[in-house]
Parts: structure tokens; sequence; C-alpha cells
């Protein structure tokens, strides 16, 4: 069973003030003149590979919890994922979603949200898809594996 997460992030005119002691990360969007490009994308908290910090009985203080604050400006887009999501989509292609979208010309943050997930799901069930999780896994823990990494699949945008 997995433990409480303790996840904040506060969108202003200005800036986004994010903090976070969870399986949860953060990647910032920013509107050019024709596409988007991945600003600022938080670390993973990790006592160890696929061992996310995580508030609870027996779990991490929340004086752990990391602060980020990232200037925004008008059109940029806040992206808020599980583990789900960035295990299992790299940064061009949760990009390729969002332009992809955009060309529809109306935001609607529920729907982009879905499909930024049905995304992730779906190759969270492709076995032979070589996932970010795989690329990590090899790269910390020297194990190669193949496939999507089946776990719990949240996003939520900020605009």
């Amino acid at each position: 069973m997995k433990r409480p997460t303790l996840h904040a992030s506060f969108l202003s005119n200005s800036r986004s003030d994010f903090e976070s002691i969870s399986e949860y990360d953060q990647e910032v969007a920013k509107r050019g003149s024709e596409n988007f490009d991945i600003f600022f994308r938080s670390e993973s908290q990790e006592h160890d590979f696929n061992f996310p910090y995580q508030i609870g009985t027996f779990g991490d203080p929340p004086e752990q919890a990391k602060e980020f604050k990232i200037p925004l400006k008008e059109g940029d887009l806040v992206i808020l994922g599980t583990d789900g999501v960035f295990d299992n989509l790299y940064d061009f292609e949760i990009l390729d979603v969002v332009e992809e979208y955009w060309k529809g010309g109306n935001f609607n943050g529920n729907e982009l949200a879905d499909l930024i997930s049905k995304k992730a799901f779906d190759n969270s069930q492709d076995h032979t898809f070589y996932s970010p999780f795989c690329r990590s896994k090899l790269e910390q823990k020297g194990i190669s594996c193949n496939g999507g990494k089946a776990d719990d699949i949240t996003v939520a945008l900020g605009r």
C-alpha cells in the first residue's frame, strides 16, 4: 500500500512555486513563437531507484520537500504528473502530444491531461517499448529491460 504524498504547486501571474516530497514531477513547457520546449523539469526524489520519497507512518518527513520557484510567462504550460507519466513518456513524446493538441486552437486542460495520460497508459502496456523507466534502470542499476511500467498515471496542468 502506498503512503500518502505531499505535493503542492501554486501558480501566480509570474511564477510557479512548487514543493514536493512524492512521486510527482513537474515540467514547465515554454511557448515559443512556433512551438513548445521544456524549460524546467524537477528532479525525481528517490532514496534509490524506484523507491520514491513519501510521507506517512514510517515515511519521510515533510521538511525533506524540495522547493522550486520557476519564472513563468503568459502562455507557459505547467505539467504535473506522477511517476507513471514520466516513467512511460519521454519529454519529446509529451511535447508531441501538446503540439498536436495545440493545433486545434482551443485549450481545455482536462482534454490535454487526458491525452497525455492516455499516451502514458498506452506506453505502459507496450512490452516492446524502451521506456524512460527501463533507460533509468539500465543507467542506475545496470539492468536491461523493455516495456512500459504499469503504475498510477495522473496528470494536472496549469496555464
